[in-house]
């Protein structure tokens, strides 16, 4: 039995918010300067009545619509996201309440970033090749703007909020052919220090303190980058040749959507043609886990690629990589 990605589905919360709207608050970049280093012209935010699991039922109804038949034998519901409406409630348990589906699925939140949505085909992967599942929605989340510090524009300007919801399946579109994952926990080492759950966290002069605290999200881009430099080019490296895909003209590259100053530096590194490695962020940003699926999302509709490559990174620190091939 193999694991296919049958159909995605990608809702937005219904407020806009420019470049411009940014400036006006008090970034000193300017609206074009946001968008010729981070590729952003706008990100969508929530409201005060959207959430992380409003947006997943929104992103779930629309999938379901569409596949009405599947709704009786959906047998697992695997939903990440960062910021849950609250700490003891399974989001994914509500899903199949709310939208009537077996009782028999199992229902299962995870916590998860920017890499959050291979590690969840992988699970699924793993659950259809072994018949264990057949019919496996797995739904993405994140509404960051509603933890960003009021004045951290290092993070309001590069993340948007959004959900997705991805059909995993016997068949479908793209079959998921290889999973591979890493974790080094100095990432949480660090983020665990800094906002003092532990230790001596002093040498935060790197950083405005304003926005360090535990209820806000917020981001130190170089320790970011220099995660992602010294670890995502050799790992994928490696990845890209056991796939024999690195000449292959027929194979499109899907990076995590960060921003556009990091997608251009591991293309480079990679020596990726420009025309195989797909960039968008205009319109909705850094949708953390939500972002390969939304990219994703907007290929099956002209699933001109035969082989995809993607590839995952994040907070924790964790990366991974995933093949699909088209059927």
């Amino acid at each position: 039995m193999k694991a296919y990605i049958k159909d995605i589905t990608v809702t937005y919360p219904s407020r806009i918010i420019t470049n411009d709207d940014l400036v006006n608050n008090g970034c000193q970049w300017s609206a074009s300067q946001i968008r010729s280093k981070i590729g952003v012209a706008s990100r969508h935010y929530c409201t005060e009545k959207e959430s992380s699991l409003t947006l997943g039922v929104q992103a779930t109804k629309q999938l379901l619509i569409k596949y009405p038949d599947i709704t009786d034998s959906i047998d697992h519901i695997l939903f990440s996201t960062l910021v849950h409406d609250h700490f003891m409630l399974n989001t994914a348990a509500y899903i199949q309440k709310t939208l009537n589906l077996p009782e028999n699925v199992v229902a299962v939140d995870f916590k998860l970033g920017c890499s959050g949505y291979i590690t969840l085909l992988s699970i699924a992967k793993a659950l259809i090749e072994s018949n264990t599942a057949k019919n496996i929605l797995v739904i993405t989340a994140d509404t960051y703007s509603k933890v960003l510090a009021k004045n951290d524009f290092h993070t309001q300007t590069i993340f948007g909020d959004s959900a997705t919801a991805s059909l995993v399946s016997t068949e479908g579109v793209y079959k998921i052919t290889k999973c591979s994952s890493g974790t080094d926990g100095t990432g949480s080492h660090i983020h665990a220090k800094r906002i003092g759950i532990e230790g001596d966290y002093g040498y935060l002069n790197m950083y405005d303190m304003e926005h360090v605290s535990k209820e806000n999200f917020y981001m130190v881009g170089e320790e970011i980058f220099d995660f992602v430099s010294s670890k995502i080019p050799g790992f994928m490296k490696t990845f890209i040749n056991e796939e024999n895909s690195v000449s292959d003209a027929g194979t499109l590259y899907l990076f995590h959507q960060a921003n556009q100053y990091m997608l251009n530096y591991l293309r480079k590194k990679l020596e990726i043609p420009k025309e195989q490695f797909y960039i968008d962020l205009e319109t909705s940003g850094n949708t953390s886990t939500s972002s390969i699926p939304i990219a994703l999302n907007k290929i099956l509709k002209k699933p001109i690629a035969q082989k995809i490559i993607c590839c995952g990174f994040g907070g924790g620190y964790c990366w991974n990589a995933m093949a699909l091939e088209r059927n």
